[in-house]
């Protein structure tokens, strides 16, 4: 088995009653629950486009069977069911994984209705941004792009980023020691260290764990902040 980290939590509606809700529903279809930590309530992290409402977090270390990219499909699902909504995005179609799950490569599990812009689309997945060049989508290493354009094919490109409140956020944060950077997905999450309201729940339930790139532990990537 393999242990998955990740990080829930939102801004908008009952957030205790989601957060607990999304925890069932990992233990459910992700895998085992081992480490659960306390729920911290922390400022919103960058800029919103809206008044946000603080947010509730917690960390789960989870005992899965599951392949990183299943992992999250199924978190995507489960907050798409708790009332998150992503874009869809369209994008190259041959830079896809090849390993990617089916789900996945088709959006309309995850989002129901389809707002295709193209032939080829995807669901943004809470760790990339679009960056579009030209008439040239592609997904890069950010978090929740609000909108982004282009000035006409070929033009300069114009792009900025802006959070949103959402009922429901999971993030993969570790899948054992895997170093992993994918159109899908970055394994450690790639802000991680950056962010107290991930290291501090993080710290809970597994203070000694070492980045695998850093070569830090949680706690001393928590006191670098």
């Amino acid at each position: 088995m393999n242990k998955v980290t990740l990080l829930i939590g939102g801004n908008q509606g009952n957030r205790e009653l989601l957060i607990d809700q999304a925890t069932e529903q990992i233990r459910q279809r992700i895998g085992s629950v081992v480490a659960l930590s306390s729920i911290y309530e922390t400022e919103p992290w960058g800029d919103f486009e809206d008044n946000p409402q603080t947010f509730l977090n917690r960390a789960l270390l989870v005992e899965t069977s599951l392949a990183p990219l299943e992992v999250l499909c199924e978190a995507l699902s489960i907050e798409k069911e708790l009332g998150r909504v992503r874009k869809v995005i369209r994008w190259d179609e041959a830079s896809r994984s090849q390993d990617t799950p089916q789900s996945l490569r088709d959006s309309s599990p995850i989002l129901g209705e389809q707002q295709k812009t193209g032939e080829s689309f995807f669901v943004e997945t809470g760790q990339q941004e679009v960056s579009i060049q030209g008439s040239s989508p592609k997904m890069g290493n950010e978090h929740d792009v609000q909108w982004v354009s282009a000035e006409g094919r070929g033009g300069t490109e114009k792009k900025q980023r802006m959070y949103s409140s959402r009922p429901m956020d999971i993030d993969l944060i570790f899948y054992d020691d895997l170093v992993m950077n994918t159109v899908e997905l970055t394994l450690p999450h790639p802000r991680m260290h950056m962010r107290r309201f991930v290291l501090e729940p993080l710290a809970e339930i597994m203070p000694n764990h070492r980045h695998p790139l850093l070569g830090k532990t949680v706690t001393e990537l928590l006191s670098e902040l």
